[in-house]
């Protein structure tokens, strides 16, 4: 998985989320997390089988979106916890 934004503002993830759609990467995610501060939100891309796809996809989002997500990076989930 590719985690491109973390962080306790619901609007921005929703609509990077949103974006992120729009712009092809329809295996947008967002990951929420009850913490003592609030909801934190984790929005992720895909669920790769391989990690040099992973990484791929991590590489091109810091091209694609040099600003906005060039803190990205890839994250091993074994399995989520609900």
């Amino acid at each position: 998985t590719v985690q491109v934004f973390t962080g306790y503002n619901s609007k921005f993830a929703y609509d990077l989320r949103t974006a992120l759609k729009k712009d092809g990467y329809t295996a947008t995610h967002i990951r929420e997390l009850r913490t003592r501060k609030g909801v934190l939100f984790k929005v992720r891309i895909g669920r790769y089988k391989e990690r040099y796809t992973a990484f791929a996809v991590r590489d091109q989002l810091r091209r694609r979106y040099p600003k906005n997500l060039n803190t990205s990076f890839v994250l091993l989930v074994e399995y989520e916890y609900h």
